[in-house]
């Protein structure tokens, strides 16, 4: 498989390479939210997102865009967490497969 990064398309020695990148990222964040600081911030997170959208149901049209930005921040770093944890996982499965620890 060939792997890109914007344009340039990745050596195999550079694509591993960035395998093991994210597979270590990915662990990394796996940790990270099983810390109390984790928790917390996926926590305020939620919370953040959820009072976006029950001010969205009674805001006035000049609060849109600041209730739309809270709302964003919040759901961004959901996100942020959860596709270092995929991705990680991913270029997991990739290594294995590789490495013919998985068949196809």
């Amino acid at each position: 498989m060939n792997i890109k990064q914007g344009e340039q398309e990745l050596t195999p020695r550079a694509a591993e390479e960035l395998r093991f990148a994210e597979a270590k990222l990915g662990v990394d964040a796996e940790k990270f939210l099983s810390t109390t600081l984790g928790k917390y911030l996926v926590g305020r997170a939620e919370l953040e997102l959820q009072e976006a959208h029950k001010e969205l149901e009674s805001c006035k049209p000049e609060e849109l865009q600041e209730i739309q930005n809270k709302a964003w921040r919040a759901s961004s770093l959901i996100n942020w967490l959860a596709e270092a944890v995929h991705n990680g996982r991913h270029a997991e499965y990739e290594l294995k497969q590789n490495e013919g620890l998985i068949d196809d």
